[in-house]
């Protein structure tokens, strides 16, 4: 993720480029910087140079002379970093859009796979931390907030030192049985019991929107796409469907799951979740519990046969080493597995020697430090492991 000095690429050179100057809309290496000092058309410029080794907007100090924190970068665009609204603009650009842009310092880290208990949340507090039925659970990993929903109560965690910072209220008394963060709106998007779809701010004191699906028979889970969009899964037996919503109202614009004839792709669907490629990931047990890959547009590309049926699949993670976290369940019992290319499958069942009992388990991984946050109902309880 180097960017280079504009001068030397005039003459067909690559020399990594250190310092920019937001007048001349140029970056510089050490030595055209000194060039560009001294001369005597731009040495009035020297007090605006900016230094690339920092984490602040590429675009801001380039173009606009102004320091503001960085949040992204694009290793396309030669390393180039991005606040909130300059990323915004990249994404929309017909030339830019397929980029992959990643969170600035989250290069994910991998897991160990020994699956090691670090701490339980809660036991580090001076007071205690209500976190009886915690149902789903999530890392913002831009932020460092671990988020935790126990019936209708999201109580925000610092995903660096384990302690509790606040809670708050969902706007309907319901159970959230789902919640994912929207990196791109600093918010966070989740269903309910009553198969509510609500998206709220991080703090909780604004809800941007509030979405019944009431009509719905099938339980809903749900995954948030890099641009908002969020992808609604209907999990019902044999008709299984997925809404595409607006991240913006909530409104549905789309709705993916059949084959040109009508026929049911995803029959049996309990999970969806975005892969490395963009593509949704949906965890389906039409006739082997399986992972299906399936473009945005609803074709199925491919499907990954896991080998065995213990059970129906829960949460499912990509860590960008190709690695996959899922969870399994049958009607008694819950075990986490970790499908590696190196090292084939390695499986978590219990915690403090409990088992994972019950059928609802909820995972999310922090790739700044490698650590897997487990969420068992059953256990009453929130596990950090390493």
């Amino acid at each position: 993720m180097t960017v280079f000095c504009d001068k030397c690429s005039q003459d067909d050179e690559k020399t990594e480029a250190t310092h920019a100057c937001p007048t001349c809309k140029l970056n510089f290496c050490e030595g055209h910087l000194s060039f560009h000092n001294s001369s005597a058309k731009t040495k009035d410029h020297a007090s605006q140079v900016k230094s690339l080794n920092s984490n602040n907007c590429s675009h801001c100090e380039k173009f606009h002379g102004e320091t503001w924190p960085a949040q992204y970068e694009c290793a396309e665009c030669g390393g180039v970093k991005l606040c909130d609204l300059h990323k915004k603009i990249h994404d929309r650009s017909p030339k830019l859009s397929q980029h992959k842009v990643s969170m600035v310092g989250c290069k994910s880290v991998p897991f160990s796979g020994e699956f090691k208990k670090v701490c339980k949340l809660g036991d580090k507090d001076e007071t205690n931390i209500n976190l009886d039925y915690p149902m789903t659970c999530a890392v913002d990993v831009k932020n460092q907030l671990i988020f935790v929903a126990c019936h209708y109560t999201i109580n925000v965690f610092d995903a660096k030192t384990h302690l509790f910072k606040y809670q708050f209220k969902a706007p309907k008394e319901e159970t959230i049985t789902c919640l994912r963060i929207d990196y791109n709106d600093n918010a966070i998007v989740f269903c309910n019991s009553r198969k509510w779809v609500t998206k709220m701010s991080l703090d909780g004191k604004v809800v941007f929107w509030n979405k019944s699906f009431d009509n719905e028979t099938g339980d809903l889970y749900l995954c948030v796409d890099s641009d908002s969009t969020v992808y609604l899964l209907v999990s019902e037996y044999r008709s299984a469907n997925i809404r595409v919503l607006n991240g913006k109202d909530g409104s549905v614009t789309n709705t993916l799951g059949s084959d040109s004839n009508g026929n049911c792709l995803l029959s049996n669907a309990t999970m969806v979740s975005i892969d490395l490629e963009g593509n949704l990931c949906i965890g389906d047990g039409t006739n082997k519990y399986q992972l299906v890959s399936m473009s945005k547009k609803g074709k199925v590309l491919n499907k990954l046969d896991r080998n065995h049926n213990y059970g129906r699949l829960g949460d499912i993670i990509h860590l960008d080493n190709g690695d996959i976290f899922c969870i399994e369940k049958t009607s008694g019992q819950c075990r986490i597995e970790l499908i590696t290319k190196e090292s084939g499958v390695k499986i978590c069942e219990k915690v403090d020697g409990k088992n994972f009992n019950g059928c609802d388990l909820a995972i999310a991984y922090n790739g700044q430090n490698g650590e897997l946050v487990v969420a068992s109902k059953e256990n009453s309880a929130v596990y950090i492991l390493k």
